[in-house]
């Protein structure tokens, strides 16, 4: 584009620009014409900030003043639709192709805010910026899958030691003891002379999980875990049969 239209155009962008300064963010021409030194049609692009209030009202009386003045030039001018600045970052995360090309082929009219020169750096040195925001909600759904996983893990754990604990209370209830503490229903379990090496290890595997202390805990942890809990539930439903048995004879 020679120098005389681009001052052309400058001087008549101007004329809108003061009229509307806290609107427009910046100004720019765009497309093939800039590389034409005698262009037919001509693309300028308004940037503007929806932050203030009237901001689609106030966008488009700019847009029916730019063409009114245009009728008044010898240049073939096309002012397009004002883009607000929310709407310009979410169309280049989605790699919208004319708006990264009026970004890419463009030479500023009005920039003070050096918004065309940012944006012209972060989409040379980023690429395609789509990419980069998928990647960045697929580490972040990762980690919500791992916090899920680990919330599983610790109900998983917990179920199995109030199973545990609640057979044992029912048993004891049968033989007329109130238990509440686990601690408590090992020991009266143990003067019954019933093992509870099962659940022991169960009452501290809940213990490390509720103190953050548990490392690790596998798939085949769970398996070991699980069988323990139905063994020792088995054995107290066991002795609860056999206690029965005694008393019906009794």
């Amino acid at each position: 584009m020679d120098k005389e239209t681009l001052n052309s155009i400058k001087n008549l962008c101007s004329v809108l620009i003061k009229g509307s300064k806290d609107l427009i963010k910046a100004v720019w021409i765009f497309g093939s014409s800039i590389k034409k030194k005698n262009p037919n049609d001509i693309d300028i692009f308004f940037l503007v900030d929806d932050t203030i209030d009237d901001c689609e009202e106030k966008s488009a009386g700019l847009l029916t003043v730019a063409n009114i003045l245009t009728k008044h030039t010898k240049l073939n001018l096309h002012f397009q639709r004002p883009v607000q600045l929310s709407l310009l970052w979410s169309l280049i995360i989605k790699g919208e192709p004319w708006i990264i090309t009026a970004i890419k082929t463009s030479i500023p009219i009005y920039d003070p805010y050096n918004y065309l020169g940012l944006l012209k750096k972060l989409i040379k040195n980023k690429g395609d910026l789509k990419k980069d925001i998928k990647a960045e909600r697929l580490i972040s759904r990762a980690e919500d899958s791992l916090t899920d996983n680990r919330t599983l893990k610790m109900d998983f754990i917990e179920h199995m030691f109030l199973a545990c604990l609640e057979s044992v209370q029912i048993y004891l209830l049968l033989k007329n003891k109130t238990v509440y503490k686990p601690s408590k229903a090992i020991v009266e379990l143990k003067k019954l002379k019933i093992n509870t090496d099962d659940f022991f290890e169960i009452f501290n595997l809940n213990e490390k999980a509720n103190k953050g202390s548990l490392s690790e805990f596998t798939g085949e942890d769970l398996d070991h875990y699980l069988k323990q809990t139905q063994r020792f539930i088995s054995k107290i439903q066991k002795s609860a049969l056999e206690d029965t048995k005694i008393n019906q004879h009794n």
